[in-house]
């Protein structure tokens, strides 16, 4: 159970077919390198990396900062690109930092912990960043300005999205819906207008996913939704939506973003192992669970996704 509660602390701390996952009830898993890796075509590229380490019945996390790290993939120039331990993110991360990975290419990474030690077992992972999915269309409908029960008002409505089929299976996504803020402002011929303010973006929280299938799931530490494309009978995804913070009765809801991630299987599959993991503790189920990973010769997640970004005017 100690396995448990620290996996998902160090994940809450930290954030093709090829699926060469495992899983283990290794007792050495707090005395282990613990790896967090995933990959945006939408960000620089950046991995955390912990020691687990155990003091009789409780543990303690140490952050290693003098790892030597490479990174590479099938469209790297040189094969391989060092990485360097950034103390401001409190991360590893590449020296090129305009570089992103590139949807339809394998990565890989190398890591040794004690570069001087001659056998050090060498802590290796791959992955694939997919093709992205495409959206074929959005709707909203029956949108309102609430009331909830502790007296925040807020908007709610009913969010439909049409994803295209997409190039290559299996297929996984996560999608995430976020609302733009605006607030009346005054022209200046006295009469009111709208203010944007384009860099502001609230989570929108899901409330109910309708009509639900199978492949649609939330996620207990995930904003949004994930989806198993092969679990669904058609590609629209329905659900009820409303804004996570108080809104004003002056405030005009007009305007959408929906982030739609086309997820590598181990990113999905880690993210889903993971959230019942932290529903087993949160109904303080003890029963033993075996971390996931597919992290050779440690222990965490290297996946990444294609982040389709669109913006939806209400």
């Amino acid at each position: 159970m100690k396995n448990l509660y620290l996996l998902v602390l160090i994940v809450l701390t930290a954030a093709s077919c090829r699926e060469d996952f495992v899983t283990t009830s290794d007792p050495d898993f707090q005395q282990s390198v613990n790896l967090n890796a995933e990959l945006s075509n939408h960000d620089i590229i950046q991995i955390s990396l912990l020691k687990n380490i155990e003091i009789g019945a409780d543990y303690a996390q140490a952050e290693l900062n003098n790892a030597l790290i490479t990174f590479s993939g099938t469209n790297i120039p040189n094969s391989d690109m060092p990485m360097v331990y950034d103390s401001d993110r409190g991360r590893y991360v590449l020296e090129d930092l305009g570089y992103r990975v590139e949807e339809g290419y394998d990565y890989g990474i190398e890591i040794r912990v004690d570069p001087n030690t001659a056998d050090e077992e060498i802590i290796t992972a791959n992955t694939y960043i997919p093709k992205a999915v495409k959206a074929a269309g959005f709707r909203a409908e029956n949108i309102t300005f609430i009331e909830d029960e502790d007296g925040n008002k807020k908007y709610r409505m009913t969010l439909y999205i049409q994803l295209n089929q997409p190039e290559e299976l299996p297929a996984y996504y996560h999608l995430a819906p976020y609302r733009f803020r605006s607030e009346p402002r005054t022209n200046n011929d006295g009469t009111m207008g709208i203010q944007d303010f384009d860099d502001v973006r609230y989570k929108l929280e899901v409330e109910e996913v309708i009509e639900s299938e199978n492949g649609v799931f939330t996620l207990v530490h995930k904003e949004g939704v994930f989806v198993d494309q092969a679990k669904m009978t058609n590609n629209e995804i329905k659900m009820n939506v409303e804004t996570d913070r108080p809104g004003s009765a002056k405030e005009v809801l007009h305007k959408l973003d929906i982030d739609i991630a086309t997820l590598s299987p181990e990113l999905y599959h880690y993210n889903i192992a993971l959230d019942k993991e932290i529903r087993s503790i949160q109904a303080n189920y003890t029963s033993p669970s075996d971390p996931f990973s597919n992290v050779q010769n440690g222990y965490g997640i290297f996946g990444g996704s294609s982040l389709s970004r669109y913006a939806i005017e209400l």
